[in-house]
């Protein structure tokens, strides 16, 4: 089974983060471990870079990493003349160039530089997919403060769980009830001795060569939000909980600044609406991640406040449970019953879709119900 481990960096801070913060991540025996029990001899890690920066990185650490499985670098200067981007428009187009040279592995891995995690997240990923042959591996990556997290190795003895706990990036804790968390792209119920995720957006760890003309075609915005939709139909593991892998990434304060306006079923709809896939949808409904602080959870108790999430869930967001075919035929049996109020209401700017949107983006039922009397049958 071949594997690239695909870093795309440049930049003297961005290197530095890759030096210290993913190479104390990466470079330890499980991780290594499970490279040489379950990978092929031309598996490597693939560093994307500019050719004048390869001495910013700790090569000496490299070459010892080198002797567990194959370091290699590949230059970017010919693209960066080529591309005029933003620096995330830039990655995207990078990545999509990488999968297309890349047909010769099996599966690629779209790892960061500012990535910290646990180390037995690799060894873990790489067993799952050699054992039941996944199409990919999806985690949550909760976001730490930068500033916060200078010492990788310190924070991963001590735990990163307690790290993440502390010191929690606003972008990922945006206030949303007492004990819940909430921002566009997932949900977090917040308790002492665990938080419960539910992620829209969840990063794709892992990916196989799907070897078809999705898997090669160009995707846009990035990875997680388009690319990731082509596995919708394949057999993808979604992690458990930080036992089995923790991963995380830094984030400065200044960057992510979100506008603090009160998060609903609404907002947190349109959100969805504009960047959600199927796959995102159905993680999202299907699993919960669970981040644990303590080795002493009761059982009963943790699948107690599981199922209050869920229904909080059900309850609050029952858009996200409704199948498109079902706002169909509502369009369909207004249109039937009441023609030509139909056709006056799509005269004035589509206003029958608007009214739908409603129903997809109510806080309730009963709400909608109250203030859309003539769209009663709908409910």
């Amino acid at each position: 089974m071949k594997l690239k481990f695909i870093i795309t960096v440049w930049g003297k801070e961005y290197i530095k983060d890759f030096n210290n913060t993913f190479l104390n991540s990466f470079d330890n025996e499980l991780t290594f471990e499970a490279v040489k029990n379950n990978l092929s001899s031309s598996s490597s890690l693939t560093i994307y870079t500019k050719e004048n920066e390869k001495d910013l990185f700790d090569n000496e650490r490299l070459k010892k990493i080198n002797q567990n499985i194959k370091v290699e670098f590949k230059y970017l200067d010919n693209i960066f003349s080529k591309i005029d981007k933003s620096k995330y428009q830039f990655l995207s187009s990078v990545q999509n160039i990488i999968i297309n040279l890349s047909h010769d592995c099996d599966y690629l891995s779209f790892v960061y530089p500012d990535f910290i995690f646990t180390k037995n997240s690799i060894y873990n990923c790489i067993n799952l997919i050699k054992k039941n042959n996944y199409s990919a591996i999806f985690a949550p990556v909760p976001r730490v403060i930068k500033e916060k997290s200078n010492k990788v190795n310190e924070i991963i003895e001590n735990g990163l769980n307690k790290h993440i706990k502390n010191n929690l990036h606003i972008f990922d804790k945006t206030s949303f009830t007492n004990n819940l968390r909430h921002n566009p792209s997932l949900i977090t119920m917040c308790l002492d001795e665990f938080w419960i995720y539910k992620n829209f957006h969840i990063h794709p760890i892992i990916l196989k060569n799907l070897n078809n003309k999705n898997y090669y075609s160009s995707f846009s915005p990035s990875i997680d939000e388009d690319f990731i939709q082509i596995y919708d139909k394949t057999k993808y593991y979604v992690a458990k909980d930080s036992d089995e892998m923790l991963f995380s990434s830094m984030t400065k304060l200044s960057e992510m600044n979100i506008n603090f306006i009160p998060f609903n079923s609404y907002t947190f709809a349109n959100w969805g609406n504009e960047h959600l896939r199927n796959i995102h949808l159905k993680i999202f409904k299907e699993n919960n991640y669970i981040l644990k602080f303590s080795n002493d959870i009761s059982e009963d108790y943790l699948n107690r406040e599981i199922s209050n999430f869920e229904k909080y869930i059900k309850d609050n967001f029952f858009y996200l449970f409704l199948d498109k075919e079902i706002l169909d035929n509502y369009y369909t049996e207004f249109k039937n019953t009441n023609t030509k109020k139909f056709i006056s209401l799509i005269r004035k700017d589509h206003y029958l879709q608007k009214v739908a949107s409603k129903l997809k983006y109510s806080m309730n039922a009963e709400e909608f119900k109250n203030k859309n009397k003539e769209f009663e049958f709908l409910i």
